[in-house]
């Protein structure tokens, strides 16, 4: 069976366990709104799948397309990068995402990165999503996209690889292919509860993303202090980088909420442009399944800032 289709499964399961449980359905969301490929697909939503963006050691990385079927003009870019530690993981997670972004107007481009899996560790997998941006700029034209709008949109550890080729000012210094000096050019970052400060010292408690972190980074932290500096985004606040929307739940174990607060507050400083939503009681994940209480919470929100910076 095809992506879409377990997705669709899935979602409709949701929504009919959600029945048997004997929720209200006039409270439910999930009944309310329709997931946005069955209310936009396909006639309002295009959609292209498998095109290779770059290929590394004979693997090629690929990203699906959504795209408005009605424009006149080219429509401004939003790359959806997943989440999954790092190391697992694929481009059809954020589905749901990408087909509402192309609801609203946006070419979204869900792309796969090469997982930190054994054979592949920080940067490329930042290396992989600035590739994206470059190809999807080149080919223009091709997608209809205009190479002068583009944002990122991620989820965790999609979220923390956005911030971080979003915001650095210098790409060299994950790439070497970039002049000194050069930045990606991205005016907004869609940031769903992503790490955004490695060097933090952890607690015992936290076993789970010591692992995580030190398989992203291919080296136990303790010999690894440059490379924390180096994958961490709050190093590359500044007043004139892109603007940045944040969700965290208060109650995400696996990526603290000080983690977000610790980045707005170092923006703030900064005068970085950005938008900061906390969720009360609300764990690690939630926020990016689309049908969820807490994705709809945010999601008007998240348009807003979008229509505005981008």
């Amino acid at each position: 069976m095809s992506a879409f289709g377990k997705k669709m499964i899935s979602i409709l399961g949701v929504a009919w366990a959600a029945m048997l449980s004997g929720c209200n359905v006039e409270d439910l969301s999930a009944l309310r709104l329709l997931p946005p490929f069955l209310a936009n697909a396909p006639s309002s939503v295009h959609m292209e799948s498998g095109l290779t963006y770059a290929e590394h050691d004979g693997q090629s990385l690929l990203f699906d397309l959504y795209r408005p079927v009605i424009t006149d003009e080219p429509t401004p870019l939003v790359v959806v990068v997943f989440g999954g530690g790092w190391r697992s993981g694929s481009r059809d997670q954020l589905m749901e995402f990408a087909y509402d972004l192309a609801a609203h107007g946006y070419a979204a481009a869900a792309i796969d990165y090469r997982l930190a899996d054994g054979t592949s560790k920080f940067p490329d997998q930042v290396i992989d999503v600035l590739a994206a941006v470059e190809f999807l700029r080149e080919n223009a034209d091709r997608f209809g996209v205009d190479p002068a709008r583009v944002g990122l949109f991620g989820a965790s550890a999609g979220a923390h690889l956005s911030l971080l080729a979003g915001m650095a000012e210098d790409l060299s210094v994950f790439d070497t292919r970039f002049a000194s000096g050069q930045d990606a050019g991205i005016n907004v970052i869609v940031n769903l509860f992503g790490p955004t400060d490695l060097t933090i010292e952890s607690s015992p408690e936290t076993e789970r993303q010591i692992q995580a972190v030190e398989n992203f980074l291919g080296s136990p932290l303790d010999q690894a202090r440059a490379l924390r500096h180096l994958a961490s985004p709050i190093e590359y606040v500044r007043a004139d980088g892109p603007a940045v929307f944040t969700v965290h739940g208060r109650a995400d174990m696996l990526v603290p909420v000080s983690q977000a607060r610790n980045l707005i507050d170092a923006m703030a400083t900064a005068g970085q442009e950005h938008t900061y939503i906390e969720i009360p009681g609300m764990g690690h994940t939630i926020a990016a399944i689309w049908i969820s209480f807490e994705a709809q919470s945010y999601r008007a929100a998240m348009f807003e800032f979008l229509a505005e910076h981008l």
